[in-house]
């Protein structure tokens, strides 16, 4: 067992809302499309005439539905710790080369006895 369990998130964690969807204007693109236009634009970076070209669809089309899409951050400002930029750059001096910051953060908490905290 974990020493630190957790409740996985539900099935349908981060699927779009029904309010959303409804509200969300039609690119004439159906859902599969535009999962299908997404994944090339992050995953392959395809250009908008690329994408369009592959899809069959207008390149205005293609832009309207991946206009709402969530796109990587390059440089978040807070990393992975819900932290202020000083403190996880403090924070970051702890990291051994390499090691994303939630391995870090996993393997300090580990050391510490949190009973002797309170």
């Amino acid at each position: 067992m974990d020493k630190y369990p957790y409740t996985p998130p539900p099935s349908n964690a981060g699927q779009i809302s029904a309010r959303t969807k409804a509200l969300r204007p039609d690119s004439g693109l159906t859902d599969d499309e535009r999962s299908r236009a997404r994944y090339m634009l992050i995953t392959q970076r395809k250009s908008f005439p690329e994408i369009a070209e592959a899809l069959g669809k207008g390149e205005d089309q293609v832009r309207e539905a991946l206009s709402t899409i969530r796109l990587p951050v390059g440089k978040p400002s807070r990393g992975t710790l819900n932290v202020s930029p000083e403190d996880a750059e403090r924070f970051k001096r702890f990291c051994r080369s390499g090691e994303p910051v939630w391995e870090a953060f996993h393997r300090l908490v580990e050391t510490v006895d949190l009973g002797k905290m309170s």
